[in-house]
């Protein structure tokens, strides 16, 4: 099952179609998270839900700018526990939460305040511009231009169709 995608109905049943227009409905990313953590809670065999830290360990690796060892030092954990405890609780290693991190910062900046390219990858915690084209290519299959136009694009025809209504 390594690198690849699995829709939540396969897995979840019509559960999955209610939780996604709940989280759907929610603005802020903390919400979100918090919201998915319950349903995964309440779908746990033991009752015990995720791991306590799981929130934590995400929001610190959604930052796109922590990496094992910090995390570690921060959560007084060895990298094999933060590894584990990843992967574990969230069924990621913190690399790729990372990349996704990086990711909704580099959407977020680019809706907040626009510029450069380059400046928008350094502020969303990539290395340079030609990594956060590596990576929105490799997770999105888009290159960067695309998928910020494409970002701009809906933004526009949404709050256009909000106007309208």
């Amino acid at each position: 099952m390594t690198n690849r995608v699995v829709p939540l109905a396969a897995t979840w049943g019509p559960e999955a179609g209610r939780l996604s227009r709940r989280l759907g409905a929610e603005v802020g990313g903390e919400q979100q998270v918090r919201m998915l953590f319950e349903a995964v809670a309440r779908r746990s065999p033991d009752g015990r839900g995720t791991d306590p830290m799981a929130g934590s360990l995400w929001r610190a690796c959604a930052t796109g700018r922590n990496g094992v060892a910090k995390l570690a030092s921060n959560h007084h954990l060895s990298e094999r526990q933060v590894r584990r405890r990843c992967t574990g609780s969230l069924g990621f290693q913190p690399s790729v939460f990372r990349r996704v991190g990086r990711l909704q910062n580099l959407l977020r900046q680019a809706r907040e305040a626009p510029g450069r390219l380059s400046d928008l990858a350094v502020a969303a915690g990539y290395a340079d511009q030609a990594h956060a084209g590596r990576e929105t290519k490799g997770m999105t299959g888009l290159s960067v231009r695309v998928l910020l136009d494409t970002q701009r694009r809906w933004l526009t025809e949404t709050s256009d169709s909000f106007k309208t209504a």
